[in-house]
């Protein structure tokens, strides 16, 4: 029962930023990045958005990842950046499972930093034409 309580407690600290993308279907988020309540300016920064079984899974290990550059692309002055998740990437979730995501912010040394409210669970819901060819 320790153990139980242990994860409950794991889990419960992420935000409850709950994400539902349509399986199949592109999907497409915009994040604002901000350091001590403003905006951070993304220039010399890398982002990445990891898709992971459990929380405390290693980033090598996420479900799948994309980055600056490789889906992820910076609107630099406002602090934004896009993230757009293929069809096919999203395709590989199981809709029966929840999933937890995040992302990291790297500086331009490979520091790394999570923004507040920057992760959370991710809830993949069966496409309209999935279910209707089923």
């Amino acid at each position: 029962m320790a153990c139980a309580s242990k994860i409950a407690a794991l889990i419960y600290r992420f935000p409850q930023v709950n994400l539902s993308p349509r399986l199949g279907e592109p999907a497409v988020f915009v994040i604002t990045v901000t350091r001590d309540d403003a905006p951070l300016r993304l220039d010399g920064f890398t982002c990445m958005f990891a898709v992971k079984a459990l929380p405390t899974d290693r980033d090598d290990a996420a479900i799948f990842h994309l980055t600056t550059g490789s889906g992820i692309t910076h609107m630099i002055d406002a602090g934004e950046a896009r993230i757009v998740v293929p069809a096919n990437t999203l395709g590989s979730l199981d809709p029966a499972k929840g999933y937890f995501w995040s992302v990291k912010v790297f500086d331009g040394g490979g520091f790394p930093f999570t923004p507040e409210g920057l992760e959370g669970r991710l809830y993949p819901r069966p496409s309209m034409i999935q279910a209707i060819s089923v």
